[in-house]
């Protein structure tokens, strides 16, 4: 009878983690819950508790590992650039790869990579900030790094990248590696301790970075740095865009009017629309875990955009922009994503 009772027990306790393993970690439901329950920290809880582990792709193994080395990680992407040179992922999204129509939505890569040192304005400095690099952002979005950087001088600020900067740790801590993340943030912290303050500008790695540690840096997304800045157009812009908010610039870190505070300086109106709150389903390594429910989520996006005219759509993820640009891809429609600090430096 006993042993009856705590074998449906662990049944019971199986299935509920089976539900887990597929929860996005968007904390959206923080956001509407009338009692404030913290469901992120709770879910942290189970998962060190029951020692529970998201089941992982090979590909998502595989990049787990290896973006915590540099060299690695840099290899891949020059591995992924000659396959988006040669038309691999062209070719096979055509038989509906789900892989290759993922790779063909990554950028296209500069080559020329970011300097560490001090970068310093033009104009009287009110400043010195780090910028977190980080390891994909680093990689496969450096044009953002490169805008940053430039937004950060025209403001009069001196940006100080640091030589070893690699991970935040977001992607583990997601998948349930909490050891790996905690790690990761710690040999981060460590490169900006004459730092002020940390500009990061990926909404994933900003949530991460200000959570769960306390290391006496204060982090800064570049969204809300910049919300609180004087905006000075220098170029016009028209043409009609729509926000799309990353959950962990909105839910993790309560961020919902900073971006709309940054349009409202630039005499920009976005377009208001049904979902723009709501996940995309890349959710980190999310796609690569659970595909079918990933792809479930981002129809629904993408049927809400398809009802809207635009132009531009905005956001400030790298998994939301790949995932985004995926759906645009999948769908056959023709809008520009960018990252919103990439479009902010093309107008100050």
């Amino acid at each position: 009878m006993i042993m009856d009772s705590i074998q449906k027990a662990e049944t019971t306790d199986n299935e509920i983690l089976s539900h887990l393993e597929t929860c996005l970690d968007c904390r959206g439901c923080e956001t509407v819950c009338p009692s404030g329950v913290e469901y992120h920290s709770a879910f942290r809880n189970t998962v060190k508790s029951h020692k529970l582990k998201q089941p992982k792709s090979v590909l998502s193994r595989f990049i787990l590992h290896g973006i915590k080395n540099r060299i690695w990680l840099s290899g891949f992407t020059k591995t992924l650039y000659i396959c988006k040179k040669l038309g691999v992922f062209k070719l096979f999204s055509k038989f509906n790869f789900d892989f290759a129509i993922q790779g063909k939505a990554i950028p296209d890569f500069p080559l020329k990579n970011i300097s560490p040192g001090i970068h310093k304005t033009n104009s009287k400095s009110k400043g010195s900030v780090g910028l977190f690099v980080g390891c994909i952002m680093n990689e496969w979005f450096k044009k953002d790094h490169f805008s940053t950087i430039s937004v950060l001088n025209k403001l009069g600020y001196d940006v100080f990248v640091p030589e070893m900067d690699i991970c935040c740790g977001a992607l583990h801590q997601h998948s349930g590696d909490s050891k790996s993340a905690e790690f990761l943030k710690t040999k981060s912290y460590k490169q900006f301790q004459d730092c002020d303050f940390v500009i990061v500008n990926s909404a994933g790695c900003s949530a991460e970075l200000k959570s769960s540690f306390e290391s006496g840096i204060k982090y800064l997304d570049i969204i809300e740095f910049i919300s609180s800045q004087n905006l000075k157009i220098m170029t016009n812009f028209t043409g009609k865009i729509v926000w799309d908010s990353p959950c962990h610039l909105s839910h993790a870190q309560k961020l919902n009017h900073a971006p709309l505070e940054i349009f409202k300086k630039l005499g920009i109106n976005p377009i208001n629309w049904q979902g723009q709150e709501l996940c995309c389903g890349g959710a980190g390594n999310y796609s690569l875990n659970n595909p079918i429910e990933s792809e479930e989520i981002l129809n629904f996006k993408m049927e809400q955009l398809s009802n809207l005219e635009f132009d531009y759509l905005i956001t400030s993820n790298p998994g939301c922009f790949i995932q985004l640009q995926k759906g645009n891809q999948k769908y056959g429609q023709n809008f520009k994503i960018y990252n919103l600090v990439e479009f902010v430096n093309k107008l100050i």
